[in-house]
């Protein structure tokens, strides 16, 4: 019965982190939707829509790059290591 009490602690670990990164994920994609109007305006940086969607997609990939790079180099040094 401990073995399961364990597992479910574990379990539980893991979905409130998977939840909190993607609640952040969200959030910081709606940020970037609120700051396009301002990116877009003639007298700021005078984005088209190419220049938009590379803007947002950038930060999208580069979310994605550095969460691969950050498991693989936590799996490698640790995530103390890392953090600090």
């Amino acid at each position: 019965m401990a073995e399961s009490g364990e597992y479910r602690s574990t379990l539980t670990r893991i979905m409130i982190i998977a939840t909190l990164g993607g609640l952040l994920f969200g959030y910081d994609t709606g940020v970037v939707n609120g700051a396009l109007p301002f990116m877009a305006a003639e007298d700021r940086l005078n984005l088209d829509p190419l220049q938009e969607g590379m803007v947002v997609s950038a930060l999208l990939v580069g979310s994605a790059v550095g969460s691969f790079c950050g498991g693989k180099l936590a799996d490698y040094q640790g995530r103390k290591t890392n953090i600090l």
